[in-house]
Order: structure tokens, then C-alpha cells, then sequence
């Protein structure tokens, strides 16, 4: 496996589990809302991970590990967030 899909395939589940989220939370009351939010950015999050491994593959400069290891542990952070208000 390459290092687009070491990245790509654990955040394409962790997009799908958000995305399972989101379909099924009332977002009338606040707290609705709120939990929406958190599962909305780890799924933005997620995917602009994967746009960022991408292109700079595609550019040919590999991507900094520390900033890889940051912007997933935001994406579990607000996952584990979304998890923790519902």
C-alpha cells in the first residue's frame, strides 16, 4: 500500500461513520445541532486530509508525518466529540 491508501482508507471509514451520523440526528434542539457540527467537521476535516495526501503526492513532495499525525487526531478528536455529546 502506498501512502495514499495508508491515509485515505482509514479516513474514507471514519467519513462513512460521520456521514452515517449525520443522517440520523434530529437538528431541531441545540444539542442536535451541536453534534451535527462535530460529526459535519470531522467529515470536512477527513476529507481535506485526503485532498492534502493527494496532492502533494501529485506534486511529488511527501507530506510532513507531524501534520498528517495532527490533522487526524483533530478528525478523532471532534469523531470522539460528536460521540461523547449524543
Amino acid at each position: 500500500m502506498d501512502s495514499i491508501e495508508k491515509i485515505a482508507v482509514p479516513m474514507l471509514i471514519m467519513q462513512a461513520i460521520s456521514v452515517v451520523f449525520l443522517w440520523t440526528i434530529n437538528t431541531l434542539p441545540i444539542d442536535g445541532q451541536t453534534i451535527f457540527l462535530m460529526f459535519l467537521s470531522a467529515d470536512f476535516l477527513a476529507f481535506g486530509l485526503i485532498a492534502h495526501v493527494w496532492l502533494s503526492n501529485k506534486t511529488g513532495t511527501p507530506a510532513r508525518k507531524t501534520t498528517l499525525y495532527v490533522w487526524g487526531l483533530a478528525v478523532v478528536v471532534f469523531l470522539a466529540a460528536g460521540f461523547v455529546a449524543a
